[in-house]
């Protein structure tokens, strides 16, 4: 089903962008589930559909899976290909797409719109805000849940959907920050921690910033929500999941990553998300699918 040419509800509002109401997004749809809270779309891009500026009425979370996302939000990353969680908040106007490689367009991605009741119990603002992207281990495990239930649904799956979603909405709160402008050595100490190429110490970096040690676990957790090594542990397991996404196979991945081995990989995969290495590749082979 292609939602654009669907639902007579979308229009032109008074910017020019086209307005979409909750739960649409274009392109065409693979799956829908609808849960109390939630409207849940898996949904890949129309290969004949140019997709200009637009504007959400309502939020919504984009789970990306396959291919390179692009976006012009506010906050979220302007080319994406790994796994990427963003909540887009109501009023949200930007041109999100996929990049067309070699005259070939591909992409998949989780579509949940989210009324305006389910945002506003939430406790985030009714209108305005800038995306948010969800990096935290946390959201990264829920989203796991998530396309384990998808793609393997039990019994109650649109309970358990409900729930996860739920779950990941409240992964969205900013972290809060105590000061009105970050310190200028923050940028490049976050920087330093998720450079693939070196491994660093948390005292290595405090000396190249110019600060202690002490001072800087305490200012980084402020703004980041997490200590230095944390942070850096979560780079790096992100880069894994983004080449296994892609196909790659454990071992290769372990060796480009800056992980001991397969072995090391695996532990830690299961330990941080509560899933092997192969198991996540086959997931989102079932997404690509």
């Amino acid at each position: 089903m292609n939602v654009i040419t669907s639902l007579a509800r979308i229009h032109r509002g008074s910017t020019g962008a086209t307005r979409l109401p909750c739960g649409v997004c274009f392109g065409s749809v693979g799956r829908r589930v609808v849960t109390p809270g939630f409207t849940l779309d898996l949904m890949s891009p129309d290969p004949d559909l140019e997709v200009g500026l637009h504007t959400h009425e309502s939020a919504h979370l984009i789970v990306h899976l396959h291919g390179t996302y692009l976006s012009t939000a506010a906050h979220a990353p302007s080319r994406a290909r790994g796994p990427l969680i963003v909540c887009n908040p109501p009023g949200t106007t930007h041109r999100d797409r996929y990049e067309r490689t070699g005259g070939h367009l591909e992409g998949r991605f989780l579509n949940v719109g989210i009324p305006l009741d389910t945002w506003q119990a939430s406790l985030a603002p009714s209108t305005g805000g800038d995306a948010t992207c969800l990096t935290t281990l946390a959201a990264h495990q829920l989203v796991v849940r998530l396309l384990q239930e998808w793609f393997s649904p039990g019994q109650d799956a649109e309970v358990v959907l409900d729930s996860l979603c739920t779950e990941l909405l409240a992964q969205r709160h900013p972290v809060e920050r105590h000061s009105r402008q970050a310190p200028a050595w923050l940028s490049r100490a976050r920087d330093m921690l998720r450079d693939e190429h070196a491994a660093v110490t948390v005292r290595q970096v405090a000396e190249v910033c110019g600060v202690h040690p002490v001072a800087m676990a305490r200012t980084f957790r402020r703004w980041e929500g997490c200590t230095p090594a944390e942070f850096a542990r979560m780079h790096r397991l992100q880069r894994a999941t983004e080449h296994l996404a892609r196909g790659r196979s454990p071992a290769m991945v372990a060796a480009q990553t800056g992980y001991a081995d397969q072995s090391h990989l695996t532990h830690t995969m299961h330990r941080e998300l509560g899933i092997t290495p192969a198991a996540y590749r086959a997931l989102f082979a079932a997404a690509r699918s």
